[in-house]
Order: structure tokens, then C-alpha cells, then sequence
């Protein structure tokens, strides 16, 4: 019988990191209209998502709520989101 969490990938980054194809992979999901939508997906679904581990998801939810109490602008294009993701982790603090 196989275990819960068994087929998720294994981190390749450090805790709380992800990468483009993480932040494509929630894009995905659905089609977004705000940081409060995708919010609440992260939290409520993003731990069973079985196409992230949980150090990206947890990253990408922290980063977000980050962004989202900043007033940054949300964008449903990778490259922009994954690059105001960047910008809210790196004024954390």
C-alpha cells in the first residue's frame, strides 16, 4: 500500500525555495484573480497537491502572503509572479 506523500518529487532546493516550475504548476491550477484567491488555494489545498513538495509550497504561500501585505501587483504570468514572489522575500524582515 503505498504511503501519503509518496509520490511527491523530493526538494532540490533549500527549505522554503522553489523554482519557475513551482510557481507555473500553481498558475495552473486555476485561473487566478488575486493574491486573497490564490492564498486560500495554498492553504486549504496546497499541502495535498502531490506536484509540490511541501518546503515549495511553503515557501511560495509565505512569499505571497508577503506580497500581498506589500500591495505588490499580482500577475498570472509566471516570469512576473515568480519575479514579485523574489522581490517580497527579499524585503521580508
Amino acid at each position: 500500500m503505498p504511503r501519503p506523500g509518496e509520490n511527491r518529487p523530493e526538494a532540490r532546493t533549500r527549505p522554503g525555495q522553489y523554482g519557475r516550475a513551482a510557481v507555473e504548476h500553481v498558475l495552473a491550477t486555476e485561473h487566478w484573480h488575486g493574491w486573497e484567491e490564490m492564498l486560500a488555494w495554498l492553504r486549504a489545498s496546497g499541502n495535498n497537491d502531490p506536484e509540490l513538495n511541501p518546503d515549495e509550497m511553503r515557501g511560495i504561500r509565505q512569499d505571497a502572503e508577503r506580497a500581498w501585505e506589500m500591495g505588490l501587483p499580482f500577475s498570472n504570468d509566471a516570469q512576473q509572479l515568480k519575479s514579485t514572489l523574489n522581490q517580497a522575500r527579499r524585503d521580508r524582515g
